[in-house]
């Protein structure tokens, strides 16, 4: 598939390539130049303070097990959080 680049090397993702992967308004995208190929990839960005919130809870959870406590379901994981 070719592209055109715009005034101030901008380019415009396909229709069939942004239905495809489901790109949204607002999402973003991790641009790789390797070898003199530029990838684009969806990617999610996490606030640090969610980051900061899982790594506790894993914490904990690492914790809870380390002391003997055993987690059938995710569910009661979350619980004992």
């Amino acid at each position: 598939m070719i592209i055109d680049v715009k005034a101030k090397g901008q380019i415009a993702l396909p229709k069939e390539v942004v239905k495809s992967l489901k790109i949204a308004k607002g999402d973003r995208l991790e641009l790789v130049v390797e070898n003199g190929v530029i990838t684009l990839v969806p990617v999610v960005v996490t606030p640090k303070v969610v980051v900061k919130e899982l790594k506790d809870a894993v914490t904990k959870a690492k914790k809870n097990v380390g002391n003997g406590e055993a987690f059938v379901k995710v569910d009661e994981v979350i619980e004992k959080l």
